[in-house]
């Protein structure tokens, strides 16, 4: 009986122990896919974007005039927005609202940031681009209105919702700012060649020099605050 017991225990445990001395495979966390890249559309330098807007609210109340480009005087919309980004930005743009919006970058209306474009079509049924504003935020545009001038609207207003065309960021403007610093930060300034040679470490030339019997002309930055 013993004998009957003892292979019947054999019987029951041996999957067990088995199972126990088997190699255990590795649990492997489940592969999620790879992560893709969202490449976010920088929106203007903020500086060059306050500069835009703040000059274009300089214009407000300048009349129209068709082909104008001068505040007071009278101005269409391209011409005010060429004249602005031109000044402000360092960018020159086409003269025609058509030619700007081909010259701009498409984005969606719910990207739009202060500096960006918005363009307008003439009818509600479709067509090409026939006016254009600058965005200032909120909703609002400053553009220069064929029976009113220079004015701000807001793109929910019915006319301008429904002629919306599309909006757009000038190309080149990221390195608008980068240009406006270093022209602010370069001066053109004659100074005696026995001051550049008395005190060499004061002068940092950054461009060109030209040297005559008794002065020194050049593009230089100031340095430690202090002019020579």
């Amino acid at each position: 009986m013993q004998i009957l017991f003892w292979c019947f225990m054999a019987l029951v445990l041996l999957p067990a122990l088995v199972g126990c001395s088997g190699k255990r495979q590795a649990v492997r966390p489940p592969v999620s896919p790879p992560r893709q890249e969202q490449h976010e559309q920088p929106g203007i330098d903020a500086g060059v974007a306050s500069d835009i807007v703040g000059e274009a609210r300089r214009w407000l109340g300048t009349p129209y005039k068709y082909g104008g480009d001068r505040r007071r005087h009278g101005t269409d919309c391209s011409g005010m927005v060429m004249v602005i980004f031109r000044d402000k930005a360092g960018v020159s743009l086409p003269r025609n609202s058509a030619r700007q919006q081909q010259a701009c970058e498409k984005i969606r209306r719910e990207q739009l940031a202060p500096g960006d474009l918005v363009f307008f079509r003439p009818s509600t049924r479709g067509g090409g681009v026939s006016h254009v504003g600058i965005y200032v935020g909120d909703g609002d545009f400053i553009h220069a209105s064929s029976s009113k001038g220079v004015m701000v609207s807001n793109l929910s207003q019915k006319y301008y919702d429904t002629h919306f065309h599309s909006a757009g960021r000038v190309k080149g403007i990221a390195l608008a700012r980068q240009k406006r610093d270093r022209r602010q930060e370069i001066d053109v300034v004659t100074v005696p060649v026995q001051a550049v040679q008395e005190h060499p470490g004061k002068l940092d030339v950054v461009k060109w020099v030209l040297f005559d019997e008794r002065t020194l002309k050049s593009y230089v930055r100031e340095l430690e605050g202090q002019h020579i």
